[in-house]
């Protein structure tokens, strides 16, 4: 009996232990960390990583989130939201939402040209560690990512 109860106890300690990270269920590929490597406007690589003191950008998905946030030196950053979803082969993300202190905290970094609305991306390339998106702007620009998962 005793027994029954350490073995019970265990695996529910077990269970308590292995919590969630993934709220609203499991989002595939998508969750985790992703490295903006490369965006190209038709083709020609655009200078993400020059002059302008950025080390990283980065897109954190979960759930219907993303974020995306912008590192510089000495821990500095700065971070936008907004929401996405999948479907058909594109990927949507939406970042037109707004509170009472305005859009600030709503509005990606302008060097990677996404769309302050919606941006309807095609997915090209999708894996537990590569993403490549592309899609055309009001233009006629097409804007093509290249990210790789860091975590």
């Amino acid at each position: 009996m005793i027994r029954l109860r350490i073995t019970l106890l265990i695996a529910l300690l077990a269970a308590l232990l292995s919590a969630c990270t993934r709220h609203n269920g499991d989002i595939g590929d998508y969750f985790g960390t992703w490295h903006v490597e490369t965006v190209t406007a038709d083709g020609v690589e655009l200078p993400l990583y020059s002059d302008d003191g950025v080390l990283v950008y980065e897109w954190r998905f979960q759930a219907g989130f993303i974020q995306i946030q912008t590192i510089y030196p000495h821990l500095e950053y700065d971070r936008c939201f907004g929401t996405w979803k999948e479907g058909g082969g594109h990927l949507l993300l939406d970042f037109s939402h707004s509170d009472s202190g305005g859009v600030g905290e709503y509005t990606p970094p302008a060097a990677l040209h996404l769309s302050e609305g919606v941006t309807d991306m095609d997915i090209i390339t999708l894996s537990s560690s590569r993403l490549v998106t592309a899609y055309v702007d009001h233009q006629g620009v097409k804007y093509t990512y290249h990210l790789r998962k860091t975590y």
